[in-house]
Formats: structure tokens, sequence, C-alpha cells
């Protein structure tokens, strides 16, 4: 039976292909993309050799990612909204199942991975990519800096931050840096912040205090750190959210957009925000006034 095998820091796993699959590889102007059709978890696509995510349980990071955002957003307007990142448009598919939204800028360097999931992957984002109120702008976010945008949610939806990584660093102090000023006034922002287990956190503790640096001098804003079990990824993932302080501990079942979602309901959210001891001095285990909140 033949294996595709991904090694990311350390860690080896094969996965066994369905009978006579095979490897899909592209080669983009930034990547290189495989996706491959697994007994696991269905199809899998993999950027450089690492999982991004699988047609099984994609959707359990995805809503995790946006809706709490959406629904922290003070605005009795149309919602508009920047996917920073997300070039498969999976998240811009979740935006979309609001009724409320304006436009969504999805903004993605690499233009081939956006082609790819506009005609021939379509099916894993409900062909967002032909709604007109999505917009795609191929560029470099830090290379956006000077724009004067404005959006009521930022979604995040990048790489995995990395602490270890010194040449990232300046990268997400200009991500976060270019988002706070790109924020309407009662917007919020949500990023993907990586796997976490409880012996491993000096990542979201990194982007915590990064977070409060940035962020302590807007007024009436809080910062939230969730997270949820994706099985693909093989632990559980977390969620840093900065939105204002009388939205952000949102309540799924009465909140008028999001109670109808499929999966992310109360019980969902409450799980996501309850932190054991073991993640003690690593992430805030409630919503924080970042006005005020001293990160250990």
């Amino acid at each position: 039976m033949p294996k595709y095998t991904e090694k990311e820091k350390g860690i080896s796993r094969k996965y066994k292909l369905l009978a006579d699959s095979r490897v899909e590889k592209y080669v983009t102007e930034k990547a290189v993309v495989d996706i491959v059709s697994t007994e696991a978890f269905n199809k899998m696509v993999f950027i450089d050799g690492e999982l991004q995510m699988s047609s099984k349980d994609e959707y359990i990071y995805h809503e995790m990612l946006v809706h709490p955002a959406l629904s922290a957003v003070k605005s009795e307007n149309k919602k508009r909204v920047c996917i920073i990142g997300g070039g498969d448009g999976c998240a811009a598919r979740e935006v979309l199942r609001w009724n409320d939204i304006k436009f969504v800028d999805v903004i993605d360097w690499d233009s081939d991975l956006i082609n790819m999931f506009t005609n021939t992957y379509y099916g894993w984002n409900n062909s967002c990519y032909k709604d007109k109120r999505v917009r795609t702008i191929v560029a470099d976010i830090q290379n956006l800096t000077e724009k004067d945008y404005e959006y009521d949610c930022i979604i995040i939806d990048l790489l995995d931050p990395d602490s270890s990584n010194q040449k990232n660093n300046q990268l997400w102090l200009d991500i976060l840096t270019t988002a706070k000023k790109w924020l309407a006034p009662g917007g919020s922002i949500v990023m993907n912040a990586g796997g976490i287990v409880p012996w491993n956190t000096e990542t979201p503790k990194w982007l915590v205090r990064m977070i409060v640096h940035n962020f302590h001098d807007l007024k009436k804003y809080g910062l939230i750190a969730y997270k949820t079990f994706v099985p693909s990824f093989t632990n559980e993932w977390c969620f840093l959210m900065i939105a204002p302080l009388d939205t952000i501990d949102i309540n799924p079942d009465t909140n008028p957009h999001i109670k109808n979602c499929l999966y992310f309901d109360s019980k969902s959210w409450l799980c996501a925000k309850t932190w054991s001891r073991d993640y003690n001095n690593s992430v805030p285990h409630r919503s924080v006034n970042l006005n005020t909140y001293l990160p250990n």
C-alpha cells in the first residue's frame, strides 16, 4: 500500500493512500503543494511537506477561526472582512455563511494557490471565489503596510507562528501592526497561533506579549485565547482574538448570526476557552483587558 510521509520538527508521520491514488503535486511560485487521498482523513493538503488541512476535519479549524471573531464585531453595517493568507478559500467560505458581509478581501502572496482553489479544487471552499463579494489581493502582506485599508474583521490565516524562528519575528510584528492600523472602530482581529501542548507554550506566550505590547493603548479592547482539537493536526490548536471588551465573551446560542452554524455552538465555545492548570502562566485563561493586562 503506497504511503505519503510528512516530516515536521523531528516527527515523521506516514499516511496510507487510498488504492490507486497518487500524489497530486503542484509547484507554485512560492511553494510545493501536494494533495493526497488518504485512508484516515480523505483528501489532505500539504505545503512544502507540512500538513495544512484535510477534507475530513478542516471545518473544525476554520469554524473556530472565523465565527468567534465575526460574532464579536460591534457594527450594525455590513461587515468588511480581510483574510491575511487563506488562499485555499476555506476561511472565506465560512465568512460567507454570514448574511451581512459587504466584502471579503483575501490577501495571499501565492496567485497559483488561489488559482488552484478557484478552478480545480473549488469544492473545498464551495466556489467562494465565484462570489462577487470575494476580492483577491496577490501580495506579500509586508509590502502593504502603508495601505490605508479599513476592515471590521481581520482574520490572520497564515502558516503557524514559531517563536524560535528569529527570521519570522519581524514578519509577525509587521502583520499585527498592520492589522491594528486597518482595524475599524468596534472591529475584531483573530489569528492562528499554532498547535499548543502544556510542555511547549513559548510561541503563544510570545504572541500574547507582542499583542499586549502593541495593542495596550486600544481603549476598551480585550484579548482571549482559545483552542480546539483538530484530529489531523494531532493536537489542540490555539487562536488569539482581539475584540471589544463588551462583545469578546460571545454567546453563540443568542447571537442571531452564529447560532445556525452547523457545528459551532455554546458547548464547543465553552470548551474552547476553558484551560487546564497545565497551561498556567502560558496564555490568559479568560478574556483580559488589553489596557491593564500584564502577561507572565
